[in-house]
Formats: structure tokens, C-alpha cells, sequence
């Protein structure tokens, strides 16, 4: 559709037209603009989330991060006192906490 038609069927100069469709390849258009354009054009806006990685994914990641936020405090402490736990020990202590976190549904609190 030429900028022209969509003018006229937007009820606006074909300048503005050019605007709207700068603010789009600029990342700066607005959904209610969005939904002016979908109005006139017979169509449906429709926003999508799509995530990168999966679900189980997430919250693992989550719950391991989560549970090393728990740990880090202690492991800094027991380091200053020269207690220090090797880094395999840490990581299956944040595997633990991180499972019992997600089997008590506790990942996000």
C-alpha cells in the first residue's frame, strides 16, 4: 500500500504518514498509534512475548541464582576466616539449594 493510501485511509497527510513510519524503523512508534493504523487497515494488533530459552530453563537458571544469593554471604565470611570451600562443594551446596527451591515452588519469593 502506497503512503498515500494509507493517508487517506488514516484521514492524515501523507507527511504524517512518513513520520509514522520513521518512528517505526526508529523503534519509537506507540502501541496506541499501532492500534490506529491496525483500526484502519481492518487488522488486529497483537503483542507476543517470546521467550529465548525454555521454560525449565528459566527456572533453573533462576533457582541457582536465587540460591547462590543465599549462599554468597557465607562463603565470603567462612573466605575471610580462611574456610574456604572448594568451588565444586559450592556449586553442588547451590545445585541442592537450588532443587529444594524449586520442589517448595520458591524460586521467585
Amino acid at each position: 500500500m502506497s503512503q498515500r493510501d494509507l493517508a487517506r485511509r488514516l484521514s492524515v497527510s501523507g507527511a504524517a504518514v512518513a513520520k509514522l513510519e520513521a518512528a517505526e524503523r526508529s523503534g519509537g512508534i506507540t502501541l496506541a498509534t499501532l492500534q490506529q493504523v491496525a483500526e484502519a487497515l481492518d487488522c488486529t494488533v497483537v503483542h507476543v512475548l517470546v521467550p529465548r530459552t525454555t521454560l525449565e530453563g528459566t527456572v533453573q537458571r533462576e533457582a541457582r541464582e536465587a540460591a547462590a544469593r543465599v549462599t554468597q554471604p557465607v562463603a565470603t565470611t567462612m573466605a575471610l576466616e580462611g574456610q574456604s570451600v572448594e568451588p565444586i562443594r559450592e556449586s553442588d551446596l547451590i545445585d541442592a539449594i537450588a532443587a529444594d527451591l524449586i520442589a517448595r515452588n520458591r524460586v521467585w519469593q
